[in-house]
């Protein structure tokens, strides 16, 4: 269940609709917009893109700034929002990467920490292709020298890069309908969509569906769908909340004596009903200040 901040315009909404809608198409997981649902995700165009991970309970608040409408990065923040962390914070990760934690902007350490093993379950292999990886450069310092940002993962694997992962890796996909308990098979994207001759797709459509995008030698396309293989038996127990965002939102002073008692954002007059709720709180004392009364 869902809720859009009224700040977003028509178009700008049906981006993330169809974005959605995407993920849908992968998956048995269905994004309905909120009636009266106790439960939903409040989604607003704040200061970058973050979520609460999993169901926290209430209204949770999932930021998407303009730029951060993107189909990969709005199905990054969907995934945290249902319940995955990062790939790479995984307990095992330092067996695949190792981590320039010199590199790191210090204010985004929080997203290089390793999940303890007790907090969740990953039964498949580590993936450098899954959208909910970063690129080696992600948060990077400012190498002033060079004026470009400074390397803060490199992969162990010879041969890896890590850039943008642009689509849903075959291990998300896995690991989403397994989540969701979805009825087997879940098809790929049809290939009216486009996606067989998509160059960040090419693989996925390689692996699951080369009878239908004509992959196999000497056939054409065809509209007969491949079943995707069957998931393990193994439960994947992610961990239902988190008590942070996945980007740190720093507090302003209650005080008020060293920050001016002024709204960082027009959209404030939104939130005045989330002002005292506890899942906007952290969010609302930075950009809202003056509406919701923390000076």
């Amino acid at each position: 269940m869902g809720v859009f901040c009224p700040q977003y315009t028509s178009q700008q909404k049906q981006i993330i609709r169809s974005s959605l809608r995407g993920m849908e198409k992968i998956s048995c997981f269905r994004f309905v917009e909120r009636k009266s649902e106790k439960d939903y995700v409040f989604i607003v165009p704040l200061d970058g893109c973050y979520s609460y991970v999993g169901r926290i309970g209430g209204g949770q608040l999932m930021s998407l700034s303009l730029d951060c409408l993107a189909d990969f990065i709005i199905w990054h923040e969907m995934m945290h929002a249902i319940g995955f962390e990062h790939e790479h914070q995984r307990p095992d990760r330092d067996n695949h990467l190792t981590v320039k934690y010199e590199n790191v902007i210090p204010a985004q350490m929080v997203n290089f920490e390793k999940i303890r093993a007790n907090e969740v379950d990953y039964p498949d292999k580590y993936d450098y292709s899954s959208l909910m990886h970063y690129d080696s450069y992600a948060f990077g310092k400012l190498d002033e020298k060079r004026k470009v940002r400074m390397a803060t993962m490199i992969p162990k694997k010879a041969g890896v890069s890590l850039g943008d992962n642009m689509a849903f890796s075959p291990t998300d996909i896995r690991k989403l309908n397994r989540l969701g308990k979805c009825p087997s098979p879940i098809s790929p994207l049809n290939p009216e969509s486009g996606k067989c001759d998509s160059p960040s797709y090419k693989a996925l459509m390689e692996n699951y569906c080369a009878l239908t995008c004509g992959y196999c030698k000497g056939m054409e396309k065809t509209t007969k769908l491949v079943e995707l293989p069957k998931s393990p038996q193994k439960e994947h127990n992610i961990k239902d909340e988190v008590k942070k965002p996945k980007v740190v939102i720093e507090e302003a002073e209650k005080d008020g004596n060293d920050v001016e008692c002024e709204d960082l954002k027009i959209s404030c007059k939104f939130f005045v009903e989330q002002c005292q709720k506890s899942n906007f709180r952290d969010v609302l004392k930075k950009h809202c200040r003056k509406t919701c009364g923390y000076c």
